[in-house]
C-alpha cells in the first residue's frame, strides 16, 4: 500500500485528538489538501474521525478488532482513491456512508447468512440525521424501495411488516391470518428475490 501514512493506532489518543479542533482547518479544506497528496492532512482526517467510525462499526460486527480492521481498510482506500472523492454533503456524512457499505461488503465476503437482511436494515434504518436529507440518502432510499416494490403484493406486505415495522413472525402471522411457516417462507423468498438488487446497491455505493 504505497503511500499509506498509517501504522499502529493509539485509539485513546485519537479520541482525545478528535475533540480538540481549535484553529484546525475544516474537513473540506483537509480533503482538498489530501487530494494533492498531503499526508499531514490525511493524518488529521484520520485522527478526527477514525475513533467514531470504529465505535459505530463495532456495533454492527462481531468484535472491536474486526471494526478497527474495517475502518483501517476504509482509510487505506480513502488515501489510495482520494482523487475520486466527490461530496454531496459533509465529509463526515460521506465517511459514515462509506463505512456502512464496508460493513455490508464484509458480511457478503464472509458468507454471513444474514447479509441480505442486514444490508437492507443498514441501508434503510441506520442513516443518521446529518445524512437523512442528503442526495446520497435519498438515492439509497429510492433504490431500496424500488427493489422492494418489485416483490409480489403479499410478499411485499410481509417483508415491510418484518423489516420496516419490526413485527415478529408470529405477529405478522396473526395480523394477516397466516401460519408462522408461511410467513417464514415468504420472508426467505423475499430475501432471495432482493439479492441482485442489494448487490447492485453495494457495488454502486461502496468504493469501486
Amino acid at each position: 500500500m504505497q503511500g499509506w501514512p498509517g501504522g499502529k493506532t493509539d485509539w485513546i489518543l485519537l479520541r482525545k485528538m478528535s475533540k480538540s479542533r481549535v484553529n484546525e482547518p475544516t474537513d473540506e479544506r483537509l480533503l482538498i489538501r489530501m487530494k494533492d497528496g498531503d499526508q499531514q492532512a490525511f493524518a488529521l482526517i484520520y485522527a478526527r474521525h477514525a475513533a467514531d467510525l470504529v465505535g459505530f462499526t463495532a456495533g454492527k460486527v462481531s468484535s472491536l478488532d474486526e471494526a478497527r480492521d474495517l475502518v483501517h481498510d476504509l482509510f487505506v482506500e480513502l488515501w489510495e482513491k482520494r482523487d475520486r472523492i466527490h461530496l454531496s454533503n459533509s465529509f463526515r456524512s460521506y465517511l459514515f456512508a462509506a463505512v456502512r457499505y464496508k460493513i455490508i461488503d464484509h458480511f457478503r465476503k464472509n458468507g454471513r447468512q444474514e447479509y441480505y437482511s442486514q444490508a437492507l436494515e443498514i441501508l434503510q434504518t441506520t442513516l443518521d440525521n446529518s445524512t437523512h436529507d442528503s442526495i446520497l440518502y435519498r438515492d439509497f432510499y429510492t433504490l431500496t424501495e424500488s427493489e422492494i416494490d418489485k416483490l409480489p403484493p403479499r410478499m411485499r406486505e410481509i417483508f415491510r411488516l418484518s423489516r420496516q415495522q419490526h413485527l415478529s413472525v408470529r405477529e405478522i402471522a396473526g395480523k394477516l391470518g397466516l401460519s408462522d411457516q408461511t410467513v417464514k417462507n415468504q420472508l426467505s423468498v423475499a430475501l432471495k428475490k432482493l439479492r441482485p438488487g442489494i448487490h447492485r446497491l453495494v457495488k454502486n455505493f461502496i468504493f469501486l
